[in-house]
């Protein structure tokens, strides 16, 4: 039951395709220099989750080679036609994005941090998924997964162990990230939005918008 909208917008990606057949995913192994505030110091957690620890698969081989890098860049484009929100979420080993998310929220999230939330949940659960599989590849992996997001108040809530949370909607989402920030799953940066790449990933952008964030990535003239 395919409709003109459906065409339009297969005609905007054969569009795409036409015109950047060039573009190509590099795999970068340098580690990449981490833009952004991380506004938590040495906390101590003991006292909120005192049993937090990162469950570590029991039957993993044992680690080989130079550690990686894991570093998630996370956003949501609140209230959309449906007032459903989007999340995006962009996923990086190194300097290489290796999976990205781009979906519509289950839920309707009636305030920017709520759907905010909804998105740093789904990064959390691919950063906890991809340090799974690194370990049963027997790949060393370099510290917590670093997450980076445009929402400082978020950022700020899930890092600080004296943030409250008022909203009882949003309490289980806000207690399961900052439990993983507890036991060193991951750490989190506050960046601008401007940096945000997953921004491109949570809203159709103007083509001289979208090309900015995606030219680091997809258009990089390394191979010569």
């Amino acid at each position: 039951m395919s409709r003109e909208g459906h065409l339009k917008t297969c005609l905007r990606i054969f569009g795409y395709l036409k015109h950047h057949a060039k573009g190509a995913i590099l795999f970068d192994t340098t580690v990449p220099d981490m833009i952004g505030e991380r506004l938590e110091t040495q906390y101590n957690w003991s006292q909120l989750y005192p049993d937090a620890e990162e469950k570590l698969p029991l039957d993993a081989p044992s680690p080989h080679g130079r550690a990686v890098k894991t570093w998630i860049m996370w956003d949501a484009d609140h209230a959309l036609e449906t007032r459903r929100s989007v999340s995006g979420v962009l996923v990086f080993l190194n300097n290489t994005p290796i999976k990205w998310h781009s979906k519509r929220q289950h839920t309707v999230e009636t305030s920017t941090y709520g759907s905010e939330m909804t998105s740093l949940k789904a990064a959390v659960e691919m950063a906890i998924e991809l340090r799974y599989k690194l370990r049963m590849l027997g790949v060393r992996i370099d510290g917590p997964t670093e997450m980076l997001g445009d929402n400082r108040s978020v950022v700020m809530i899930v890092s600080k162990p004296e943030s409250m949370l008022k909203k009882k909607s949003n309490l289980c989402l806000y207690h399961y990230c900052r439990e993983t920030n507890a036991c060193s799953i991951v750490t989190y940066r506050s960046i601008t939005s401007k940096q945000n790449f997953a921004d491109c990933l949570t809203k159709a952008l103007a083509p001289n918008v979208l090309y900015d964030p995606t030219k680091p990535w997809l258009f990089r003239n390394d191979l010569g």
